[in-house]
């Protein structure tokens, strides 16, 4: 990945304005009408918009990229991973303490309500879990 010569206060300030950018009305509204979360497609036109957002920070900053530039979040974690402070920034878009909340086998888990996504019809996840004998497998997704 080629250098672009940024340091830590530059970056800091670039992630700082794209994360205004990415919680923005405009943003959201534009999350709203271009995707889709019923298409196959939507993780792609989520990628899409974050690449927009991206290139307009960067051009904001006058930052001219090559054309394999993979994205400001990517060059900052390779370039800054051992910066606590550039990283303490990436915090809003990272999982820091994955495992904090991890269920553990033969553990309980919360009855949460499902929504299905074409008849908004409610669920509680206990009542999709009919082999109570067998595991339970939870695959999940999420486009934020």
């Amino acid at each position: 990945m080629e250098d672009l010569g940024w340091d830590a206060e530059f970056a800091i300030k670039i992630l700082r304005r794209q994360k205004e950018l990415m919680y923005a009305s405009e943003t959201m509204k534009s999350f709203k009408g271009r995707l889709d979360f019923k298409e196959s497609d939507v993780l792609v036109n989520l990628q899409k918009i974050k690449g927009e957002i991206d290139y307009q920070v960067l051009d904001e900053f006058g930052v001219k990229v090559p054309s394999d530039f993979p994205g400001i979040l990517a060059y900052v974690d390779a370039k800054f991973s051992k910066n606590q402070e550039v990283m303490e920034e990436l915090r809003y878009r990272r999982f820091t303490e994955l495992g904090k909340d991890v269920l553990t086998i033969g553990g309980t888990y919360p009855d949460v309500e499902l929504v299905s996504v074409e008849t908004h019809d409610k669920y509680l996840l206990s009542s999709l879990h009919l082999h109570k004998e067998r595991p339970l497998l939870i695959v999940t997704s999420s486009a934020s």
